[in-house]
């Protein structure tokens, strides 16, 4: 934790705070009804022999982060896991976490079945680093729902109108000449992409796939036969 300015706060609503100077964290404080000492205690700079909670308000260096797998949205864990359950699952249908197994979840400790096995996520959430957008944010940004990319969607196969042409063999002209319909047919249709112009970019016959439903699979699978065993 950096003993020089910025300094980033987090209110017990989720809200970042940016302090940019030792007048602007007293300022901070007394706007929030805080003590000057309380806040840089938090910060870690200086030391408290004081016990008990921080009103939850946390430094950002130390708060956990949720995102959820599916939509990908990030949540900040600000003060205690119970008062996120208070304050933010109890009020959430996506969310609705049970105490103890959200804290195993905090703790990265979620135990399964299986001996000596950790689950990753809780009712579609899981534990993240901090995501790498928020130094840049400004001050008074809520972090209570920050959209990010979803982990499904960053992994998922792409369209495939977006995948790259790739073309087919040729077959030879005896080949093509052994065809149901060759002769109306144009031979170069079999090196045109396998996109099946799901991209509208292409014209006519594209793939094998395209001339399997253009002739039949008993049809192809004989002129094959006839190709690959000429003397049968």
């Amino acid at each position: 934790m950096s003993a020089l300015p910025p300094w980033r706060l987090i209110s017990p609503d989720g809200t970042l705070h940016i302090a940019r100077s030792e007048a602007g964290l007293k300022s901070l404080a007394e706007a929030q009804g805080q003590r000057h000492s309380y806040f840089r205690n938090i910060l870690g700079l200086q030391r408290s022999d004081a016990k008990g909670g921080t009103n939850n308000w946390q430094s950002l260096d130390k708060v956990k982060w949720l995102q959820h797998v599916i939509t990908g949205e990030y949540v900040v864990v600000a003060g205690t896991a119970k008062h996120f359950l208070d304050t933010v699952s109890s009020g959430r249908p996506d969310m609705g976490f049970n105490l103890r197994t959200f804290q195993q979840l905090l703790a990265n400790k979620l135990k399964t079945r299986r001996v000596g096995e950790v689950r990753e996520t809780y009712k579609d959430w899981k534990l993240v680093s901090e995501p790498s957008m928020i130094r840049s944010l400004p001050d008074g940004t809520s972090l209570r729902n920050i959209m990010g990319v979803s982990p499904a969607a960053a992994t998922a196969v792409p369209p495939l109108a977006q995948m790259s042409h790739e073309a087919v063999p040729v077959p030879s002209a005896a080949a093509t000449q052994l065809l149901p319909g060759s002769q109306a047919m144009n031979p170069m249709a079999w090196a045109q992409p396998r996109c099946a112009g799901a991209c509208g970019c292409c014209k006519g016959p594209r793939s094998t796939a395209s001339i399997g439903a253009a002739f039949g699979a008993a049809e192809v699978a004989d002129a094959m036969t006839r190709i690959l065993f000429p003397e049968s």
